[in-house]
């Protein structure tokens, strides 16, 4: 099972589980795409620990379900990758002025 996390404001928490990474692909927009609704402007960035090609692939899902103002990819900074470890792919969204 793949965990799906979240960090708001103070610590990580879990939201739910998935069986596949596939499924966490598409399972970690629809939770952004829910948390952003009709908010504007919106900037998206993908995340990822040594897993450049499932970051690509969750950008293009993101690009064409969240339509942002804004997307990048990034690798995650070495603090939060040793804690997460390899692998390890998400969204950071930001909505508003």
């Amino acid at each position: 099972m793949t965990p799906i996390l979240e960090i708001d404001n103070g610590p990580i928490r879990p939201v739910t589980r998935v069986r596949t990474k596939e499924k966490a692909l598409s399972r970690v927009v629809d939770l952004v795409e829910e948390r952003v609704q009709q908010s504007r402007p919106r900037r998206i960035a993908v995340l990822h620990a040594d897993a450049e090609g499932e970051a690509w692939l969750i950008k293009k899902e993101a690009q064409d379900r969240l339509d942002p103002d804004e997307l990048l990819v990034s690798e995650l900074n070495p603090i939060l990758s040793i804690h997460v470890g390899p692998g390890v792919f998400g969204l950071a969204f930001s909505t508003g002025a």
